[in-house]
């Protein structure tokens, strides 16, 4: 798929939309966002490098980072060296009820893309 938006209701009414794309044509482009009644928090995308232009036609910023290595080089690091602990008999650090949580949600898009329809977690 090239483009996906998926949107969950959870039990108690909140909404969550995740909205997905494999192209973009002024770099890696990711960010969170989270709003709720009192407020809202962001994770906005990382720019290549800090420089900023301003002219009469507004302001101009870097690209973003270019690719998701480059992106999420420092967290693909840290990932290898949990992993290197675990290995050698550290804890893992997540859970397996995590882990089936987010294979399930993950089923349940596939599934509601293919057929067209929604699918309740309940009824997996």
């Amino acid at each position: 798929m090239d483009a996906a938006t998926m949107l969950l209701k959870t039990k108690d009414g909140k909404i969550i939309t995740l909205s997905m794309s494999r192209s973009s044509t002024y770099g890696y482009d990711q960010r969170t966002e989270f709003f709720g009644t009192k407020g809202c928090a962001k994770v906005n995308n990382v720019a290549q490098n800090s420089a900023q232009i301003g002219t009469e036609d507004g302001i101009t910023d870097a690209r973003h980072m270019e690719s998701f290595p480059q992106r999420f080089n420092e967290g693909f690091r840290l990932e290898l060296e949990e992993f290197a602990n675990v290995l050698k008999g550290g804890e893992w650090p997540i859970g397996i009820e995590s882990c089936m949580s987010v294979q399930k949600i993950a089923d349940a898009a596939g599934i509601s893309s293919k057929e067209g329809r929604v699918v309740m977690l309940d009824d997996m």
